[in-house]
């Protein structure tokens, strides 16, 4: 369902309830942007919010299924910055676990946070609410990307069933009545789209371990040093599988000194030029690599 399609379903109902029938238009949605994130760093996932009247505040819960990912923190996004440009104050209540109790349903959910956020506690007639909108930033979520992650996509739920009591799915509205200045505050169930982080591998030059853009004997030393101890682990581990078998142990070194001085075959793709691992299957994965910006 597109982004935007609860926002005009809201306004067709205001159109067709008439002013003095807002109660049947009320509408909100919450939607998590898809983003892709290299294993090893970190990555911002906007919380988006459309609503068909000003909204006094929100709470929910989003989760995933993967130990790949940790959530660093949670911040306000630009929609609520630009409310405290009119009352400095807000928000009144912003609360977040990043801890929460999680549902024991399967798959097992392995990591989440939960959030309530009240707007202004005067909830007066003039109070700040969030204006009516689409596509309204509400907060900005920092996941980390393990270094011992694998590639693939990681679905980011929202939840109503996190938490201890649970922190369920909720929008609240302030809507006009028939009494000027007298608006009710309804609850409204949000429709929730859920978001999908991609975790890719960083292009890299296998072999390369000292990013100097080709290959020497210090290579295979530089891999030794790393297997002994003797240097900390590197950035890309897929650059240090020499023969691409997902695994780095002896072998690897002593296929690339076969290559470099008694014609043995050459490394596996990436191997000439910066790339992809070919065979994603056993990657040990790439956080970043010198060589390949």
């Amino acid at each position: 369902m597109p982004r935007y399609l609860a926002y005009l379903l809201g306004v067709m109902f205001m159109l067709l309830a008439g002013g003095g029938s807002a109660l049947l238009a009320q509408s909100a949605s919450l939607t998590a942007l898809d983003v892709t994130a290299t294993i090893g760093t970190s990555t911002v996932v906007p919380i988006e919010t459309t609503h068909s009247h000003e909204s006094d505040g929100y709470s929910f819960g989003i989760l995933h299924r993967s130990v790949d990912l940790t959530v660093d923190s949670v911040g306000l996004g630009a929609a609520i910055i630009a409310m405290q440009g009119v009352e400095a104050s807000v928000p009144s209540f912003f609360d977040v676990n990043l801890s929460p109790t999680l549902p024991t349903l399967a798959p097992v959910a392995t990591g989440g946070f939960t959030v309530g956020l009240i707007f202004d506690f005067t909830l007066t007639p003039t109070a700040t609410r969030l204006p009516i909108g689409a596509d309204q930033e509400l907060l900005l979520v920092t996941y980390s990307v393990a270094l011992t992650a694998s590639a693939g996509v990681v679905d980011l739920e929202f939840s109503g069933a996190m938490g201890s009591p649970n922190v369920e799915i909720i929008a609240a509205l302030s809507v006009p009545t028939a009494t000027p200045g007298q608006p009710d505050p309804v609850e409204v169930i949000p429709t929730t789209i859920d978001g999908v982080l991609t975790i890719a591998n960083a292009p890299f030059l296998r072999g390369d371990l000292n990013d100097s853009g080709h290959y020497s004997l210090i290579d295979g030393i530089t891999l030794l040093y790393r297997m002994f101890g003797l240097q900390a682990a590197g950035t890309c581990a897929d650059a240090e599988d020499m023969n691409d078998d997902g695994t780095i142990n002896l072998v690897d070194p002593l296929d690339f000194f076969s290559y470099l001085f008694a014609g043995g075959s050459p490394p596996p793709a990436p191997f000439v030029a910066c790339g992809d691992d070919a065979t994603p299957l056993t990657t040990l994965g790439c956080a970043s690599s010198g060589s390949c910006p």
